[in-house]
């Protein structure tokens, strides 16, 4: 719900961009997540691919199943890149990016073998991640040009990047999934809650056109390419595979199903909209009259060239947080944001391994033994996103990922009616 927004803001102005989030999010994508979820909690917890295969027939599946695994590994590696280019950009990520992988693995320790009490864990567990977000700011973490045992350092935090993937997908939830994911809802809730007192204590104007036209020379027409921008800030397919592969599976009772599914959903929207407000009010489209502000740090278009749509974001941010508090650096608030942005980057990553791996089990795994072995899916789902990070294959098919998790979504929508429609 950050980068997208930010694309299609750039591409075609904040206003189209915000009418789009507000309308699919609310009407579209909340729906999309919360009957996701239902229909996989009314079919044992079933992925939207085994329930293609329930009520369209084995050969829907088939098809369904392929188109989602090569989507999948292109996300993983994708993913995996731009978690790694961060950690390059800024290395004062890095110590508190993989300490919240032991401080994520003790709390989740104490609540479910040691039976500790839920906020004395979490006080202590969110202090541990506040002083690593300190230290990491003290002491970078910068490797030599030159690499390290062979690799460039972009490839060597991607390979890092990987092997993590792999154990944490594997892992049973409740030891890694489940408590960091919950510490990253701080994370995020934290820097939003910056994000919203600094729009509303500075009341920034927005620099960005309202609107850029119908057409963008890059992107094409504002229809369809809106849509397939903004992507997971209104509607994401993604979802309904994290909704039958993982979510399902942990919910208590239905009920929860809708303030996590629907109501999880209109918080990314929420976060969709902030975006559009903090990049378009703390960057700049051209350089002020009165002159003062180093374009190639505030600049919008000068540092989506220089530095790429995150460190758009969080210089955006910072921007704006510095000027609320101005005794948090500049570096230190853009640090938070883009922090914020790559634990979750993280946790789609281990995610999408585990929902891949899912789809190979059930796909391959009835008619080759070997392939119902989760360690044998993680290995192979690992090895082939890796080979399209690493060979750079991923810039070339990447412009259709957007288009490709907007089909996901309508596949999804389009098994859920026909499911409805069999009751």
């Amino acid at each position: 719900p950050v980068i997208g927004p930010i694309v299609a803001m750039h591409h075609f102005g904040w206003a189209v961009t915000l009418v789009w989030i507000l309308i699919g999010n609310v009407f579209i994508g909340a729906v999309h997540d919360y009957l996701a979820l239902m229909v996989s909690v009314r079919n044992r917890g079933s992925s939207i691919a085994d329930i293609a295969e329930k009520t369209m027939g084995i050969r829907a599946k088939s098809v369904f199943s392929i188109f989602l695994v090569l989507a999948m590994l292109l996300v993983i590696a994708v993913f995996g890149v731009v978690a790694a280019k961060t950690l390059i950009a800024q290395p004062q990520m890095v110590l508190p990016t993989f300490a919240i992988i032991p401080i994520s693995i003790a709390l989740g320790w104490f609540i479910y073998y040691k039976n500790t009490d839920l906020a004395v864990s979490s006080i202590i567990a969110v202090a541990g991640v506040i002083l690593s977000i300190y230290f990491g700011f003290q002491f970078p973490v910068e490797l030599p040009e030159s690499g390290i045992i062979g690799f460039s350092p972009l490839m060597f935090w991607f390979v890092i990047l990987m092997i993590y993937a792999a154990v944490a997908s594997v892992l049973p939830v409740n030891i890694l999934l489940q408590p960091r994911d919950y510490l990253s809802t701080y994370i995020l809730f934290g820097s939003m809650a910056l994000a919203v007192l600094a729009l509303l204590w500075i009341h920034p104007e927005l620099h960005t056109p309202a609107y850029r036209g119908g057409f963008s020379e890059e992107q094409g027409p504002v229809w369809p390419m809106l849509f397939v921008l903004v992507a997971c800030g209104a509607v994401s397919g993604f979802h309904s595979l994290v909704a039958g592969g993982t979510t399902s599976k942990q919910l208590s009772v239905e009920s929860q199903g809708r303030p996590i599914a629907y109501g999880g959903m209109l918080t990314e929207g929420v976060v969709a909209v902030v975006t559009v407000l903090l990049v378009s009010g703390g960057l700049y489209w051209v350089a002020p009259a009165s002159g003062g502000i180093d374009m190639n740090t505030l600049g919008f278009r000068e540092t989506l060239q220089s530095g790429g749509w995150i460190l758009a974001y969080g210089n955006g941010f910072g921007n704006l947080v510095h000027q609320m508090l101005p005794f948090l650096s500049f570096t230190f608030a853009s640090m938070i944001a883009v922090l914020a942005l790559n634990t979750f980057v993280l946790t789609t990553l281990d995610s999408a391994v585990r929902i891949t791996r899912f789809i190979v089990q059930e796909s391959v795994g009835e008619k080759i033994v070997l392939f119902k072995n989760k360690y044998v899916c993680t290995i192979l789902v690992v090895f082939f996103s890796y080979l399209i990070g690493a060979t750079d294959g991923w810039q070339k098919i990447w412009p259709i990922f957007g288009a490709t998790n907007q089909l996901i979504a309508a596949v999804a929508l389009f098994v859920i009616a026909t499911w409805l429609m069999a009751m």
